[in-house]
């Protein structure tokens, strides 16, 4: 099982919207954290990535998620075709990313082994 470097508190998820491939809103749980993280703007896809880390219980090392953020609602379908272009993953992944303080809202999930 896995656990949050950066912890998000209940107190502070609150229901909001959460915008499908399809443009709709859907309300969901969103949780909220104001912290110091590692981001940066990718132009190329135009949205921002935020490197969040976690540390598992049964191993030594540190995980990270990397979260790329839209500028737009829509703009989903735009981002997995850029995505989709050779090399283009990777150069996300390996992006050089500096620390920042910045509000996260991520919709609520739950790390778990499979």
């Amino acid at each position: 099982m896995g656990s949050r470097v950066h912890h998000f508190t209940k107190e502070q998820t609150q229901d909001s919207d959460f915008y499908c491939l399809s443009g709709e809103s859907v309300k969901v749980q969103m949780m909220y954290r104001k912290s110091r993280f590692y981001l940066a703007y990718l132009a190329e896809l135009d949205c921002m990535a935020i490197k969040l880390p976690f540390r598992r219980s049964d191993s030594p090392g540190e995980w990270s998620m990397l979260i790329l953020l839209l500028h737009e609602t829509a703009g989903l379908s735009k981002l997995l075709s850029k995505l989709r272009a050779p090399g283009q993953l990777a150069s996300a992944m390996g992006c050089k990313l500096h620390k920042e303080k910045a509000h996260l809202y991520p919709p609520k999930f739950k790390v778990a082994d499979v």
